[in-house]
């Protein structure tokens, strides 16, 4: 799966640049033909059983290890910013563009120092845990609640304040509330047996 995201990635992207439909800085695009570059050797290597010197002349291969340093250079540079700005690992995250821990939350910054891609980052008010923006879902559709005279109206918030969640507090919370949903349901099914038994019903 991993393999078929990379390569979906790299269509994507390849897509995007037919059709001038995207913008990056020299960095980004060292980084992500520096992604793209070594997983096409390994996956010919492995899967193919081509050597990547097999297909690209030596010249090629010489330009290659250029850009290859100078993208490790870059790295260099980026991973030496954040330890000289004391960024503890806690506020590094994986960047959506370059794919390397050079993404920066400290301050809910959201700013990769590799290749300045920039991407809106919250806190999760649930496990609060940063997280990008576009990840955090909403749940008010999970909440009893309903409009009444064009006034929403919340009958059952299952403790919840905050409707909004990132992915794995969302499942969690999914759970917590179908569980708090069923023993409802069976608490209220008791209640009306234990009247009826009281009233003589004999159902």
């Amino acid at each position: 799966e991993s393999e078929r995201r990379k390569i979906r990635g790299a269509v994507r992207l390849r897509n995007q640049i037919t059709h001038c439909d995207v913008e990056f800085t020299p960095e980004f695009a060292m980084a992500k033909f520096s992604e793209v570059f070594a997983f096409l050797a390994y996956f010919q290597a492995r899967h193919l059983g081509v050597e990547i010197e097999d297909v690209l002349g030596e010249p090629t291969l010489q330009e290659v290890g250029k850009l290859e340093k100078c993208f490790a250079e870059l790295q260099r540079i980026a991973f030496q910013r954040i330890e000289d700005e004391g960024i503890s690992s806690d506020f590094l995250m994986a960047c959506p563009a370059c794919g390397e821990e050079t993404f920066v939350t400290e301050n809910l910054a959201g700013v990769c120092y590799l290749c300045r891609t920039a991407e809106d980052v919250v806190e999760c008010p649930h496990c609060h845990e940063i997280h990008f923006a576009n990840d955090m879902e909403n749940f008010s559709g999970l909440i009893d609640a309903d409009c009444e005279e064009g006034q929403p109206v919340v009958y059952n918030d299952y403790g919840y304040r905050d409707y909004t969640a990132c992915p794995s507090c969302l499942l969690r919370i999914r759970e917590d509330i179908e569980d708090q949903r069923a023993r409802a349901y069976y608490h209220e099914c008791e209640m009306d047996a234990w009247y009826r038994r009281r009233d003589g019903d004999p159902r």
